[in-house]
């Protein structure tokens, strides 16, 4: 295991805050380069994709600002509920 690891795995097991945001970025991240991966072995530009999914190039990119919104949100209602 690498040094990296094992820094997260022991900064995961003392901090519940610190685990859930690493697991919500890492699933983000992940969804970002298989959507990249699936594009780019697809042949298509960013243009091309919204073209075929009838929107804007711009709200290709807006999509990872809308997980990351979706994120906030939810994890507001989580601090929310566990404060009641």
């Amino acid at each position: 295991m690498s040094d990296l690891k094992k820094y997260v795995e022991k900064r995961k097991a003392r901090d519940p805050e610190f685990a859930e945001r690493y697991e919500v970025g890492y699933l983000e991240f992940k969804i970002g380069v298989l959507f990249r991966q699936a594009r780019e072995e697809a042949g298509l530009t960013r243009a091309e994709v919204a073209q075929k999914l009838n929107t804007q190039k711009s709200a290709i990119s807006i999509s990872s600002k809308f997980i990351a919104v979706l994120r906030d949100f939810c994890h507001a209602r989580i601090e929310k509920r566990t404060r009641l």
